[in-house]
């Protein structure tokens, strides 16, 4: 298969340089303790890949790849204000085998002809996870 775009996912990372600090200078439980962030945060888009997912019994999985685009930096509170608003939870956050093959083809740059290749034999002939804890 071509290799993905970078465009694919989207990563938090916290920059390496940030003042990320916890003031603790003794034990006692008078003293007030902190937590500060730097004000920007570094984020870096993964490629996504067809991976095997033990969760997946219909085959295409999906996991990130090692190839990412520069990091960009971001302001944290905008960050996060936009961010809250389209947050996935729960149920949500498991894609059907539709959207992972969608989004393969769309953001992965994945052919028909690949993805017929990785939904063969290659997933089926493993088993998954699911399949080794089934009890008979």
């Amino acid at each position: 298969p071509p290799a993905p775009p970078l465009s694919a996912v989207s990563s938090m990372e916290f920059s390496t340089s940030s003042s990320t600090s916890v003031s603790s200078s003794s034990l006692s439980k008078s003293d007030k303790k902190s937590v500060s962030f730097a004000p920007s945060i570094e984020i870096c888009e993964y490629a996504i890949v067809v991976a095997q997912h033990p969760f997946c019994r219909d085959a295409l999985g999906l996991s990130l790849s090692w190839a990412h685009a520069e990091p960009v930096l971001a302001d944290l509170d905008q960050y996060e204000k936009e961010r809250s608003a389209y947050r996935r939870k729960g149920d949500h956050l498991r894609l059907s085998y539709w959207e992972r093959k969608n989004l393969l083809r769309r953001v992965g740059g994945y052919t028909e002809a690949d993805l017929r290749e990785y939904d063969g034999t290659l997933y089926h002939s493993h088993p998954t996870l699911m399949d080794l804890c089934q009890v008979e």
